[in-house]
C-alpha cells in the first residue's frame, strides 16, 4: 500500500499536491482559516473558497504566500505531503532534521509519542518551556544518543507507556 501512495503522489502534478496539502493545514486550522487566508492574502474568501474547491488556480505567488502564512517555505509546504524514504531512520526525518537542536529533540519525541498513541506527553515535566527536561531528552542534547537513537529510545519508553496505559484501563473494566 505504501508504495502505491508513493506512486500516486509521483503522479500527481505539482498545483494538485500543492492544493491537497493546502486543504489539509486549513482542516487542520479549522472554522475560519479561509477567512484568515483571505485577509493576510488581500482576497476575498470567495477567491479562497475558488482554489479550494478547484474552480480556479492560484497563481504561483499566491501558492508561496499561502505557505509563509502556514510558517513554512513552498517546498516545505510540497514536502509535507510527501511519503517517507524507506530509508529515513523515522519518520519526518529530514523534516526534522532542518529543526534546531532543542526543537529537533521535541520533535522526534512527539513522533515517537505518537507511533504509541500517546498525546500531550509533552505536559510532563511541564512541557518544552520548562527548565527541567525529560532524561532522554537531556541525553540527546548533550550528545550522548543520535537522532536516530534518540527516536529508539523514545519509541521504546513510550511504548512501555502504552501498555501500562493499556493495563490500566483493562483494570478498570475499559
Amino acid at each position: 500500500m505504501e508504495h502505491v501512495a508513493t506512486l500516486l503522489f509521483m503522479k500527481t502534478s505539482i498545483y494538485d499536491k500543492w492544493l491537497q496539502i493546502f486543504i489539509e493545514l486549513l482542516n487542520k486550522e479549522g472554522r475560519g482559516s479561509q477567512a484568515r487566508i483571505a485577509r493576510v492574502t488581500g482576497k476575498s474568501t470567495k477567491h479562497i473558497n475558488d482554489i479550494v474547491k478547484g474552480r480556479r488556480r492560484a497563481s504561483l505567488d499566491l501558492q508561496e504566500e499561502i505557505a509563509k502564512i502556514f510558517g513554512l517555505t513552498y517546498e516545505k509546504m510540497l514536502n509535507l505531503g510527501a511519503p517517507q524514504e524507506p530509508n529515513e531512520p523515522f519518520p519526518k526525518y529530514n523534516e526534522v532534521m532542518m529543526l534546531p537542536l532543542e526543537e529537533r529533540a521535541w520533535a522526534i519525541a512527539r513522533i515517537a509519542a505518537e507511533k504509541h498513541n500517546i498525546t500531550g506527553f509533552m505536559s510532563f515535566h511541564g512541557g518544552r518551556d520548562s527548565n527541567e527536561k525529560p532524561e532522554l531528552i537531556a541525553k540527546f542534547l548533550k550528545g550522548e544518543l543520535t537522532e536516530e537513537g534518540f527516536y529508539n529510545e523514545a519509541c521504546s519508553f513510550f511504548e512501555e507507556m502504552e501498555k501500562n496505559i493499556k493495563a490500566q484501563l483493562a483494570k478498570r473494566g475499559f
